[in-house]
């Protein structure tokens, strides 16, 4: 299935860019939002709120299913900064909400 968008119109919306490289394969460079010190809030009967970096992109442009990486997981670079993968929402519009860890 082609692209509905083209992706230089999408790098400019998105605004951001990211290296995903998974732990094994060829490394892909694509758009993406990210958030360095996002806050997630979870509802019901216990309120929890959690920071932490965070990279939304399109989940067809990713090499893997990051919701099931292969070997150790990927690592992705934002900014010059590297980062391992903790967690992977597909928010259901084809897009899918990477929670990051930095690599020390």
């Amino acid at each position: 299935m082609g692209s509905l968008v083209d992706p230089v119109v999408l790098a400019s919306a998105l605004g951001d860019v990211m290296t995903y490289a998974p732990a094994t394969g060829s490394p892909v460079t694509i758009p993406c939002t990210f958030d360095a010190v996002a806050v997630s809030i979870s509802a019901g009967n216990t309120e929890i709120t959690t920071q932490g970096p965070q990279a939304w992109c399109r989940l067809a442009a990713l090499p893997e299913d990051p919701r099931n990486p292969s070997g150790a997981g990927p690592v992705i670079t934002i900014n010059a900064l590297a980062y391992f993968l903790t967690d992977a929402r597909v928010d259901g519009v084809g897009g899918v909400l990477l929670k990051l860890h930095l690599a020390v």
